[in-house]
């Protein structure tokens, strides 16, 4: 049962280490996919050390970096490192103009209006990186999981259960070809990175955290690598309450991360 102040749910991940694993049938619709994951144990505590002008210098060094590779937004959904999202939003039988990848929607969203500014500071920082590197990124509170063991597979449309962050939950079904990052029974993000859920998003207070990166190419995935190691040197320099970043693919489904 989840208490009824806060969204944690007890005894939750208090004696395993969490875990991340790519389901069998993604593997097979998507071969070259891949995830890589850093585990955050002190995040709020990072956060409050980290100072605003750093994030925004790494709005900045998004903005430079979109430039130099050539992202303009009347190309946008035809470029080399967006476009395999596009394919596979259409091979889960959605229509990728309607559901943009998320690093789409922020190269969009800083062209546009400029850098995404929320509350918590630590998606303003994850979004920055995440558009500087193109690659997606989400970061998950263990602490508001039904279980730490998250798996990136299809939904389950008899059992899932998905509350969207934002915009209306009739707008994002979930049907059997829609690959979902889940746990347990609870879908955390839907259509591999387009919308996280209200449940299990990062709040100001999170300690524990998990964040992710997905990929379908090889340079997707080098670029998922380098955005989290950017993280992770730029939460914590020493190294301390961070893990090293896991990468999952074909040949290694399955990690625990510590």
């Amino acid at each position: 049962m989840w208490k009824s102040q806060g969204g944690v749910l007890d005894g939750v991940g208090d004696s395993a280490p969490p875990t991340i694993e790519i389901a069998q049938d993604v593997i097979e619709r998507f071969p070259y996919v891949s995830v890589s994951a850093v585990l955050v144990t002190n995040l709020s505590a990072m956060m409050s050390g980290l100072d605003d002008g750093r994030i925004d210098a790494t709005w900045s060094d998004a903005r430079a970096s979109l430039a130099e590779q050539h992202v303009k937004l009347e190309t946008l959904a035809e470029h080399d490192v967006l476009k395999p999202w596009r394919v596979a939003t259409k091979c889960s039988g959605l229509k990728p103009s309607t559901y943009k990848s998320s690093v789409e929607a922020l190269c969009r969203r800083l062209l546009r209006e400029g850098p995404v500014q929320t509350p918590v500071r630590a998606v303003n920082l994850y979004c920055a990186l995440s558009t500087k590197h193109l690659a997606p990124a989400g970061g998950y509170d263990l602490d508001r999981l039904e279980t730490t063991q998250i798996t990136l597979r299809l939904a389950s449309p008899a059992t899932d259960k998905f509350l969207p962050l934002s915009g209306k939950i009739e707008d994002m079904p979930l049907t059997k070809d829609v690959v979902v990052y889940a746990a347990g029974s609870s879908v955390i993000c839907w259509s591999f990175n387009h919308r996280d859920a209200r449940d299990s998003a990062l709040t100001p207070l999170t300690s524990r955290a998990v964040f992710l990166s997905e990929a379908l190419t090889c340079d997707g995935r080098t670029r998922s690598i380098a955005m989290l190691r950017d993280l992770a040197a730029m939460l914590s320099p020493s190294g301390v309450d961070v893990s090293v970043v896991h990468t999952l693919c074909s040949a290694q489904r399955r990690a625990n991360l510590i």
